[in-house]
């Protein structure tokens, strides 16, 4: 239980949210909850803002094709946004991204694991969970943003080229898959 809504399974997880496939208990329906999580990269507050940012993005459009925004607050402090729940996704935008400026030689493992973390697996792991349905619709595209620094690696920000290069990739691999 959370809150009002009763979780099931994850639907989706990225760097800073898990989306869970859930029930509202009180209207007796269906809905997706992305829950942020804290991994201790970036404030807590921030990650809240950015939620209720998202939640007024998503209350303002209206379009057959977009998840509706029902509900976004918090339950023992922990924000959360409950959404309408649709099955399939034709598009899945992979866009998520960090980047810092930091030398090469003061970068510890921990921090290569996160940029890694974020800037790969968050999209290995979206694309895991959509990919069998598209497959099996025989229809969906996803699209995997890089960066220039994936064919021209930065010096000051090695880190951020190596997991834009893995994008690459990914990419590739996926679409040899698909053939």
């Amino acid at each position: 239980m959370f809150g009002r809504y009763e979780l099931r399974g994850v639907l989706g997880a990225g760097a800073s949210a898990v989306v869970f496939e859930g029930r509202d208990l009180r209207l007796r329906r269906r809905v997706a909850v992305k829950v942020a999580i804290s991994d201790g990269q970036l404030d807590d507050g921030y990650r809240a803002t950015c939620l209720r940012e998202e939640g007024r993005i998503l209350a303002r459009i209206d379009h057959p094709n977009v998840v509706r925004a029902l509900e976004c607050g918090e339950v023992a402090g922990v924000p959360f946004l409950a959404m309408t729940r649709v099955d399939g996704v034709d598009i899945l935008v992979n866009n998520v991204g960090i980047f810092s400026v930091k030398a090469f030689e003061e970068l510890t493992d921990d921090e290569w694991l996160s940029y890694f973390n974020i800037n790969v697996l968050s999209a290995v792991r979206m694309s895991r969970l959509i990919l069998p349905g598209m497959l099996q619709r025989n229809e969906g595209a996803i699209v995997n943003l890089a960066s220039e620094a994936a064919v021209k690696p930065l010096p000051q920000m090695v880190h951020y080229s190596v997991t834009k290069t893995a994008m690459l990739g990914l990419t590739r691999g996926m679409a040899e898959l698909t053939k």
